[in-house]
């Protein structure tokens, strides 16, 4: 089956983060990326890109922000903090909906970052993401 593709009106009506889980998100990004409002930004709209696709196709179990921040996105955070300084080519393979590769490219836009994802419905996602 192919990826239907981001169904821009769920993207257009999805709400914000709570603003407690934004801040949990926000000190995480801190603690990392230099300077945090631009990742931050990037990661949040990642999600709301990944939670709109979410609702066509299963990319992932979260379907609500709440769960993709406190089960995907503070987990892929939290990994980039280990990724050596002087790495400039990062390969994720089996990519999937994007974690942790798409969130660390948020995080680390000086770098190459590259997904690969062999099922085809996934690796749609990724290219339209």
């Amino acid at each position: 089956m192919a990826f239907p593709g981001i169904p821009e009106d769920i993207l257009g009506s999805l709400e914000e983060p709570n603003p407690i889980d934004l801040g949990v998100l926000r000190e995480a990004v801190a603690a990392i990326a230099n300077p945090p409002d631009a990742a931050l930004q990037a990661v949040v709209d990642y999600g709301r890109v990944l939670l709109a696709a979410n609702t066509v196709t299963n990319l992932t179990g979260a379907k609500d922000w709440q769960t993709l921040i406190e089960s995907h996105l503070l987990d892929c955070i939290y990994a980039a903090a280990h990724l050596p300084e002087d790495l400039h080519i990062v390969a994720d393979w089996g990519s999937g909906g994007g974690l942790p590769g798409l969130v660390w490219a948020a995080l680390f836009p000086e770098k190459q970052f590259l997904l690969l994802e062999r099922n085809g419905k996934k690796a749609a996602f990724l290219d339209e993401a």
